[in-house]
């Protein structure tokens, strides 16, 4: 008598495919699996990606398929290219940060200038504005 399986794990589960049984042709094709069953049998034959097989994963998977075959000079050459580009990405994306930073706190400074400016025309005094801006008694008298 054949026992149960002990199961490992119940989110895991393995499904194993016989490649040499899967024999439809790329008009046959219906969906995503068929199209990566069909894309990892034949990828040595493709020359081009099937129409199909149009979706951006697959551009995707041809794109690193050009790069692969890549000799080295070339590899060189676009990972010197994709690493420049990311710098260059990384660039733009700091001095957005900092510019929003320098936003924010040119915007702080324009509103406690407009409570000190509104506060000394009510006749406020620097110790009462010093508590409503959190600025020095000293910088509110050099912004009067």
């Amino acid at each position: 008598m054949l026992e149960e399986p002990e199961i490992f794990y119940d989110k895991l589960t393995f499904v194993y495919i016989e490649m040499p049984k899967f024999t439809k042709k790329s008009n046959e094709l219906e969906g995503i699996l068929d199209k990566w069953l069909y894309v990892l049998k034949n990828m040595n034959k493709l020359d081009k990606i099937p129409k199909k097989a149009s979706e951006e994963i697959f551009l995707k998977l041809f794109l690193q398929c050009e790069i692969a075959k890549y000799n080295p000079q070339e590899r060189d050459m676009y990972e010197e290219s994709w690493k420049r580009a990311n710098d260059w990405y990384a660039i733009l994306e700091t001095a957005k940060i900092e510019g929003e930073t320098v936003g924010e706190a040119r915007n702080e400074i324009r509103k406690n200038q407009e409570i000190i400016t509104n506060g000394v025309k009510r006749g406020l005094s620097n110790e009462i504005l010093s508590e409503l801006t959190n600025l020095s008694i000293a910088e509110i008298e050099n912004i009067r």
